[in-house]
């Protein structure tokens, strides 16, 4: 059996300044972990770049991603990457929790002293600000084995499931690969920084820039996680002389580790209380692109109603970039400061919990390459009003509610309908449960297929019915996405 190859570098950089997987490196660890359950270590293998030793390095995976939930310090134990303290926050652990204090220097000073006296002295609010004391088995944890990767093996195909675009030595592996002859694979997220290069830094759309012109260099297919990126990325590749084989592969509904209707436990204190409060919940990073504003803004909007009685709003991700006006907008309205709660990185435990006890999810982002949220909202029979563009209409085709991100108004008609009409989000919920949705087997599965045995393109049809024609007859993927003011949204 041909030997798949999975370049795993960005998850070790996300590791080392995140606690927690999510977003495309929370979808390289679920497929990866479902192909070593049914490959095994022997012909699922993964390789990263050190730069310390400025080679690329081999490992099996099967001994760190076997836990039920990934644990991103772990694997740097393992690889030799990190050493852990007995009673203080790992430093990358300590500067992610220090991230959202960034624009006050003064404040973040007071936070951190704050965090490292909990660690010695209070472990209640050490454990209420995020941090874990660390499990003495990590402490002793066994070294993963690594080899230098001198050569191409032969008759072996090379996986980037990952955001490659910041190592220029991994794209040069890569290219040394396909022209040994071998097979390279890039799966494609989306094309966001290059549509919308608005919601991103100057350095990162350059680099992404330079990524997608080096592309035709080092990759000899591609695979995408929806039909709109399959789009995006064809209309960019049309520019080189050459047909590329692209396939689509669609994500799953599914939350790996949890089954649909069975009940979960919560394991924060934070979340538990949430269980008997009504909620709607909106799970993602908070960032610009996201647009948390909107949500903020729909909810002033409900209040100014006098809509009863009006749930909490509760946001579920780590925080993210260019989030100024959000916060601004809570710190300016202690009426919605206080229907609005925030959830920091949640466990996959804790988000399982948040999804079986919310009322419903809303997720209006402005362009996405899939919408992992939207699908795991339906996982666990909960419908979503979110946006009518890009690819978000392909996770739940017509169980989900659509609304155009560029308006609160629009937004706040969906949400008020939803929060008013009897029986309307029982009966959504009902058609979920009954709706096949699709695991993350399943996708792993289909891409092993495309890129250890297969040449052909391939584009299976989506587990909801959902169909591109249907979707792009009524949308202009070059279209801009304005980003509203403070004062436009209102």
């Amino acid at each position: 059996m041909k030997r798949a190859y999975f370049e795993v570098t960005d998850i070790i950089e996300y590791a080392r300044h995140n606690r927690r997987v999510s977003g495309i490196q929370r979808v390289q660890v679920k497929i990866i972990r479902c192909l070593l359950e049914q490959y095994g270590g022997d012909v699922i293998r993964c390789i990263y770049y050190d730069p310390n030793q400025k080679r690329m390095l081999e490992f099996d995976p099967s001994a760190v991603l076997n836990e039920a939930e990934f644990d991103a310090q772990r694997l740097l134990v393992q690889l030799g990457l990190i050493e852990l303290h007995r009673i203080f926050p790992e430093k990358q652990q300590l500067k992610a929790y220090l991230r959202k204090y960034s624009d006050n220097k003064l404040l973040r000073t007071r936070k951190k002293i704050e965090a490292l006296l909990a660690a010695l002295f209070d472990r209640e609010k050490y454990h209420s600000l995020g941090f874990r004391r660390v499990d003495p088995a990590l402490l002793a944890a066994r070294r993963i084995e690594t080899t230098p990767v001198e050569s191409v093996p032969a008759n072996a195909t090379l996986i980037f499931l990952g955001a490659n675009w910041s190592f220029p030595e991994i794209l040069a592996f890569g290219k040394k690969w396909k022209d040994s002859g071998s097979k390279v694979v890039q799966m494609v997220y989306d094309l966001i920084p290059h549509v919308h290069p608005e919601y991103f830094s100057k350095d990162l759309v350059e680099s992404f820039e330079a990524w997608l012109a080096y592309l035709p260099q080092y990759a000899t297919s591609f695979t995408c996680i929806s039909e709109w990126t399959a789009r995006d990325l064809r209309q960019y590749l049309s520019r080189f002389d050459e047909n590329w084989p692209i396939q689509t592969t669609p994500l799953a509904h599914e939350l790996d580790g949890f089954e649909r209707f069975v009940p979960v436990s919560a394991e924060s204190k934070q979340v538990a209380e949430l269980a008997g409060r009504p909620y709607v919940l909106c799970v993602g990073t908070l960032e610009i692109r996201k647009n948390g504003i909107a949500l903020l803004r729909a909810w002033q909007q409900l209040m100014a109603a006098s809509v009863e009685p009006l749930p909490q709003l509760v946001f579920a991700g780590k925080h993210g970039w260019l989030i100024s006006e959000f916060r601004s907008i809570l710190e300016g309205d202690p009426r919605l400061r206080a229907k609005v709660t925030h959830i920091e990185s949640p466990s996959d435990r804790d988000l399982a919990f948040l999804y079986q006890h919310c009322l419903f999810t809303a997720y209006p982002s402005f362009y996405e390459g899939w919408g992992l949220p939207v699908g795991e909202a339906a996982w666990f029979g909960k419908f979503c009003i979110t946006s009518r563009t890009s690819s978000m209409p392909e996770v739940c085709a017509d169980m989900a509610d659509y609304i155009d991100p560029a308006s609160v108004d629009d937004l706040t008609r969906s949400l008020r309908h939803a929060l008013t009409t009897p029986g309307y989000v029982q009966e959504k919920e009902r058609r979920l449960r009954a709706a096949p949705l699709r695991r993350w087997s399943e996708v792993a599965s289909m891409l092993y297929d495309f890129a250890a045995l297969r040449t052909k393109e391939r584009t299976p049809e989506p587990a909801t019915g959902y169909t591109a024609a249907r979707h792009a007859a009524d949308l202009n993927p070059g279209a801009p996405l304005p980003i509203p003011s403070a004062d436009q949204s209102r």
